[in-house]
This record gives structure tokens, C-alpha cells and sequence, in this order.
């Protein structure tokens, strides 16, 4: 597959701790769905950072998703994994996944829940829920889109 442009970073907001909790909306330069853009949406609450992230990939969606979907092999798509096993159920909804990282990174290992899994609407999320990182109250959302210009891109 291959990436037909840069990784573009949309929409990123922090509040500080004297700030009040809000809605940020997704903001990203394609027309999304509204269904799907709820998925998106985030309750930013004191001392949190949220952000979208937007790639066009030359491949069909099918493709893409069956790589995606792949709960328990995300090394595939993500180069700074060592090691991912399944420590509970079989790629659906509530596994968990133990994730090592290669040394150069900050943090040992990640452990991480599949909260969303939707085959038709081409939706995945997990959550950070424990390991030796920073990340806390970490989630996760990828939505696959047919491009624009094309039924057969995403």
C-alpha cells in the first residue's frame, strides 16, 4: 500500500487546568459522514489533548480494513512494536492485548482493550488500560473512508 501523501494532523486542543471541559468536533480536510464524526467527537476535560490525524492510502478499503482489524497483530501496520500477544478473548469486542516496544521508545509495554470493532462501518478502538508508559486514559478511534475521488480508495 502505498501512502500517496504526508500524515496531516488536524484539529489538536488542549485545555490547561483552569480550563472548562468542552466539545471539539473532528475537523478534517474530507467530507465524513455524520454517524461517523460522532465517533470522533471528545469531551475535553482539564490537562487533555485531542487530535485527528488524516492519511490517504493507494489501496482499496478492504485491504486497509483487513490489516486494521487485525486486534492482535498491529505490528503489522505500527513499526514500533516488538512483540503484541491476545491475554484475553479472540479479536472482539473487550480483548485485551499485551504490546512490547522496541527499546529506543519511552515506556516498555502496553496493555490496551478493543472497544470498538465494526466490520460493516469500517470502525476499531482500543483503550489504554494499564502497561509501563505515560499514556493514561489514552483511547483510540481509526475509521476507514472511501476517498472522494474514488469507490475503490480510501
Amino acid at each position: 500500500m502505498a501512502i500517496t501523501g504526508p500524515r496531516v494532523s488536524v484539529n489538536g486542543a488542549r485545555v490547561h487546568s483552569r480550563g472548562v471541559a468542552r466539545q471539539v468536533p473532528l475537523s478534517l480536510p474530507i467530507a465524513v459522514p455524520y454517524d461517523v464524526a460522532l465517533r470522533h467527537l471528545r469531551t475535553v476535560k482539564p490537562n487533555q489533548f485531542t487530535s485527528a490525524h488524516y492519511r490517504e492510502i493507494d489501496a482499496p478499503i478492504t485491504t486497509v480494513w483487513s490489516i486494521l482489524r487485525c486486534f492482535d497483530s498491529p505490528g503489522e501496520y505500527k513499526p514500533f512494536i516488538r512483540f503484541c500477544h491476545l491475554a484475553s478473548g479472540n479479536v472482539e469486542v473487550g480483548s485485551i492485548r499485551h504490546l512490547v516496544v522496541h527499546r529506543n521508545l519511552p515506556g516498555k509495554d502496553s496493555i490496551e482493550r478493543l472497544d470498538i470493532l465494526d466490520d460493516k462501518a469500517y470502525v476499531t478502538g482500543f483503550s489504554i488500560i494499564g502497561g509501563d508508559n505515560n499514556l493514561k486514559n489514552y483511547r483510540s478511534v481509526t475509521t476507514l473512508h472511501t476517498a472522494a475521488n474514488s469507490e475503490e480508495r480510501s
